[in-house]
C-alpha cells in the first residue's frame, strides 16, 4: 500500500537581514499486506517540522536549517530494511 495522502505547508518571514521559516511534511497512515504471513498492517501517519534562520549581509549569507526539528523517527514498517523508504518520499 501507498500512503493516500501528503501534505507540504511552508511559512517564511523577513525583517532587515533577518529570515525565518517553517516548514511541516505530512504523510498519512496506511495499510499493507504483510508479504510472510499475508496479514493486514498500518503503518502510522508522520508528520516532520524542519525550521530556518538567515542573515544576510552585503555579499554573505549565513544560514542555518534543523530539519526534524521534533527528532520524531520514521514509522516501522515490517519489511527487510525497517522503514518504508519508497512511501517516506
Amino acid at each position: 500500500g501507498r500512503p493516500r495522502l501528503r501534505a507540504n505547508a511552508s511559512a517564511e518571514w523577513r525583517r532587515g537581514p533577518w529570515q525565518l521559516g517553517a516548514a511541516t511534511r505530512h504523510i498519512a497512515r496506511y495499510r499493507y499486506l504483510q508479504p510472510i504471513d499475508n496479514a493486514p498492517r498500518t503503518v502510522a501517519s508522520w508528520t516532520v517540522l524542519d525550521l530556518s534562520l538567515a542573515w544576510q549581509g552585503p555579499g554573505d549569507r549565513v544560514s542555518l536549517m534543523l530539519v526534524n526539528a521534533t527528532d520524531r523517527a520514521p514509522p516501522f514498517r515490517s519489511i527487510g530494511a525497517g522503514y518504508d523508504f519508497q512511501a517516506m518520499h
